[in-house]
């Protein structure tokens, strides 16, 4: 999740301008909009776009307060979490199919092993299936068979841990050691996404442990196997079984890993940031080639450019002019800021003021996107990012490179697609194809043709596009089901935090710059949020797939409860959904 930037201010020349031109544009508004002058908060400024919600729980009993606050279940708990990350489900990008290599997947079946032991009412009563051999698929057969299910999904699988990096971790990666003192448990794992998985888990056994509870509607539970490469195996697996079973837009709801309820910067307001919405993603493989006279041969008598030489030419120009940002007020993350400039202390008053007038003043959003685009923490939330993290070309001092490959990364940006992602990157290497006189070819297709100079060789660059995903679609932020998802966490929450004079947890939809599982059943749902329900501070969401992974347990047992009075809830409100 984006971090709220408090301290716009720092020494970059590039920022100072930057500042210089919005005190300039903010000038300009008041003089343009002259009911500001004299009220600068009129009501078009002071009006909620950012309201608490009402809580709302089914009934009276006291599970929640349970979950949260019995110290007995907190250790049962703990020991559920810390068993599940002492098992080394690590996963590489070269991961063989699991029929072909059930070694490869040993973990995963102790894994299998480890939840049937852990949660014998779930195995008893919920219908498992595994998928591709080593993903999961449980389900919770509901007593009304025309209610749409609700998926809640995590995935077994987590990132390696670097050797390099073993001595850096407080406690050893994968001993799921828990501290009383700081109330943290730690390990790969811990946050990504064990703690979901087992919480999920958790609150369904405690359901079945009341002995009275019945679900209307169905509740499934995806476990993915290979979600840290991508899903193309467990997920794709899993999305396609239920398409199958319940028809193209038969789930109801999707949650899956994402954000959580987030510490603003006072340290006393919290915005549920419920992930609505994804950036598209593509990889960009590029080679350039090219044997024979004027390209290759000895060191001795080289070309002016060899084709480490024009790749280089491109890769600067690339970096060089990168993709525009697109600040727009429909983009989920606008509702984070709006959030932060109607509750936070400790925003600037001036950006507070920026924020809430960008919703009735264009000059004003414009100001704001210039703003947020000197901001590392929300510049790609608003464009297409591009990284070059790859790049391979010669083997030896004295031969010159017969090719040269790189490989881009981008996160595009939601109301863009792959096709313009490709065409910005074609209409750099145009220009260098031109003047080095390179061919460009896409997937193999010849999309340029350049004729090559008199005695040299011809050359080619050849763009592959990799794992191509759009944007994904934007769930709404409205209605019964957002009502009954937002009125849980608000419910959970003023339980958890202890109840205040006035209100101070808001909710908000915001943007996912990376992709989940949930990337896969697109096609099975319409309303998929990236949401753990529990409290993440930025020093939590900085350690998945790093040195000292961890999570707080307090926040995990918020998680259990939410799972568990989500289910409550909509099996009591959601009757018309």
């Amino acid at each position: 999740m984006p971090k709220i930037p408090t301290n716009p201010n720092n020494n970059s020349n590039k920022v100072l301008r930057t500042l210089l031109t919005c005190l300039v544009a903010i000038f300009l508004l008041l003089i343009v909009n002259e009911r500001y002058i004299w009220n600068p908060l009129s009501y078009s400024i002071k009006e909620e776009h950012c309201p608490a919600s009402l809580p709302i729980h089914a009934s009276d009993d006291m599970s929640v307060q349970h979950i949260l606050h019995d110290p007995k279940y907190k250790q049962q708990s703990i020991k559920r979490l810390t068993g599940a990350i002492q098992i080394p489900t690590v996963i590489y990008d070269d991961n063989p199919e699991p029929n072909e290599s059930p070694e490869y997947y040993k973990e995963w079946y102790n894994f299998h092993n480890y939840l049937v032991e852990q949660f014998p009412l779930v195995h008893k009563y919920l219908k498992r299936e595994t998928v591709k051999n080593v993903s999961l698929l449980y389900t919770w057969q509901g007593s009304n068979p025309i209610l749409k299910p609700i998926i809640f999904s995590a995935h077994i699988d987590v990132v390696p841990v670097e050797s390099s990096t073993v001595q850096q971790w407080e406690h050893p990666p994968f001993s799921g050691h828990y501290d009383k003192e700081s109330d943290t448990i730690w390990g790969r794992g811990s946050f990504d996404s064990k703690n979901l998985l087992i919480a999920q888990l958790e609150a369904i056994e405690y359901l079945l442990s009341l002995g009275n509870f019945t679900t209307e509607r169905t509740i499934l539970l995806s476990y993915g196997h290979d979600e840290e490469t991508g899903g193309r195996q467990g997920a794709v697996s899993i999305s396609k079984l239920l398409l199958n079973r319940y028809g193209p837009k038969g789930i109801l709801a999707l949650f899956d890993e994402g954000a959580g309820v987030i510490p603003l910067k006072d340290k006393k307001t919290f915005v549920a940031a419920i992930l609505n919405s994804e950036k598209g993603y593509v990889d960009l493989a590029v080679k350039f080639s090219g044997s024979g006279p004027g390209r290759t041969g000895h060191s001795s008598q080289p070309p002016d450019h060899t084709h480490i030489g024009v790749a280089s030419e491109l890769l600067k120009s690339i970096e060089k002019y990168p993709f525009k940002s697109n600040f727009k007020i429909t983009n989920p993350t606008f509702e984070f800021l709006s959030c932060a400039a109607e509750h936070s202390l400790g925003l600037p008053k001036y950006l507070q003021w920026l924020i809430r007038s960008a919703r009735h003043n264009r000059l004003a959003e414009y100001t704001l996107g210039r703003l947020l685009d000197m901001q590392g923490d929300y510049k790609y939330y608003f464009r297409t990012s591009q990284a070059i993290d790859v790049i391979q070309g010669g083997n030896k001092a004295n031969a010159l490179p017969e090719y040269v490959t790189f490989t881009i990364n981008h996160r595009i940006e939601i109301e863009s697609s792959v096709n313009e992602t490709i065409s910005h990157f074609i209409s750099l290497a145009k220009k260098v194809a031109s003047k080095y006189h390179y061919s460009i070819l896409l997937d193999g297709k010849t999309i340029i043709n350049v004729p090559p100079q008199q005695n040299i060789a011809p050359a080619t660059i050849d763009i592959h596009p990799i794992g191509s995903l759009e944007p994904s679609p934007i769930t709404p932020a409205e209605g019964d089901l957002w009502d009954i998802l937002t009125g849980t966490v608000q419910y959970i929450f003023e339980d958890s935090m202890g109840k205040a004079e006035e209100p101070n947890l808001f909710m908000s939809p915001a943007l996912s710059p990376g992709n989940t599982d949930s990337k896969h059943f697109w096609d099975v749902t319409d309303n998929i949020y990236r949401f753990i329900g529990s409290i993440v501070p930025a020093d939590i969401l900085d350690t998945a797939h790093s040195v000292n992974e961890h999570f707080v347990m307090n926040y995990h047992l918020q998680a259990i409860a939410f799972v568990h009075q989500f289910i409550v809830n909509i099996n009591e409100f959601g009757r018309n959904l």
